[in-house]
């Protein structure tokens, strides 16, 4: 096919799938309006379909969720979080489930391997470990028939909070100024770190160190008699709890021991994140993953020290994220050059919406 013919399909194909996209966000509100509810849905459901049929972007989605509780009555679950209800998560796997065969995100890295076909699968995956994924959508998992894995942080399992919602906590309580300040003369490695872009400048390895950020942070929380660990009361499981728990529909995998940004730690203290995690799971008992979980997931998370430990330890793959810009997983596949032992997928976090083909 000549190269000019290939190119208009492909752009009248993504013109498609932009305006489709744009005026499927206006429909619902006008159905709702002009039709009873339950007509409304049955007319979505046709459209959609008929959408997917026609042009279909994202043929091997790996969603990425992290809370799932039912409101955000935590001050630590508020704000930044990727939070998605119970209800919404249904709908969701419902969705994902009529339109994909979805599988263990490691059977998508072993076909990939031996060369099969992927197209038409799926998967769903969960990081960090809240409690909400084991108490709220377990049940979902069971009721949709859906296997997951959860990617766990393993020192939120031991007490630990995670230093993320430490961050969350200082937005949420006003206090990003009053930390800034504090850090001006206690830790000037932050002096780059900005008050309106606190949460994303916080997770830019360019501008300071993980360590030196939670260092900071905690020295702030003891300096202001800020009981964090109060407010995390049962926002994570535990070690000894969750090794009791009986897990249906769920692997288990490793995100490392604390969610530090790999690319800054030398790779001794990388190989003693992900080390403590691989024993942690091992004493849980539980079905493990053999693909790994980047914290951040960015191209800039992770460098070689981390692909060479996590090869060395006898894992098939390894998962990037993609924000919540719908990708096909194979998008990244082959994107690391440097260690073709491994097989890395890209992830995307779905809107919070019950009519989950609009991020398609």
């Amino acid at each position: 096919m000549p190269s000019e013919l290939t190119a208009m399909i492909d752009f009248f194909g993504k013109s498609f799938r932009y305006f489709s996209r744009t005026a499927l966000r206006f429909v619902p509100g006008v159905c709702q309006r002009l039709l009873p509810n339950q007509t409304a849905e049955q007319w979505l459901e046709a459209f959609q379909s008929r959408v997917l049929k026609i042009y279909h972007r994202v043929q091997t989605p790996v969603v990425l969720y992290h809370s799932v509780e039912p409101n955000d009555h935590n001050p630590l679950l508020t704000g930044d979080i990727h939070n998605i209800t119970p209800e919404i998560l249904h709908a969701q796997l419902s969705f994902l489930k009529k339109h994909f065969s979805i599988v263990p995100v490691d059977e998508i890295v072993e076909r990939l391997q031996s060369g099969k076909n992927v197209k038409g699968l799926g998967a769903v995956t969960f990081d960090d470990g809240y409690r909400s994924v084991f108490e709220h959508a377990a049940p979902v998992l069971e009721d949709t028939g859906i296997t997951a894995t959860v990617f766990l942080t393993t020192s939120l399992l031991q007490g630990d909070v995670l230093w993320r919602d430490k961050i969350r906590l200082l937005i949420n309580t006003d206090n990003v100024s009053k930390f800034l300040d504090f850090a001006s003369t206690e830790f000037p490695q932050l002096e780059s770190i900005r008050a309106e872009f606190f949460y994303k400048d916080t997770k830019d390895p360019t501008r300071a160190s993980t360590s030196q950020i939670v260092k900071s942070i905690d020295a702030f929380l003891a300096a202001e008699k800020l009981n964090c660990a109060r407010t995390a009361d049962n926002a994570y499981i535990s070690y000894d709890e969750l090794k009791t728990r009986e897990l249906k529909n769920l692997y288990l995998g490793n995100h490392t021991h604390r969610h530090f940004i790999l690319a800054t730690l030398t790779k001794d203290e990388q190989w003693e994140e992900i080390t403590t995690t691989e024993r942690l799971l091992q004493g849980l008992g539980a079905e493990r993953s053999r693909v790994f979980s980047i914290p951040f997931g960015g191209p800039t998370s992770y460098n070689t020290d981390t692909l060479e430990i996590v090869s060395e330890l006898g894992y098939s793959g390894y998962l990037r994220s993609n924000g919540t810009a719908p990708i096909d997983a194979v998008e990244c596949y082959g994107i690391q050059k440097e260690n073709s032992a491994l097989t890395v997928l890209g992830r995307f976090m779905p809107l919070e919406t019950r009519w989950p083909w609009l991020q398609f």
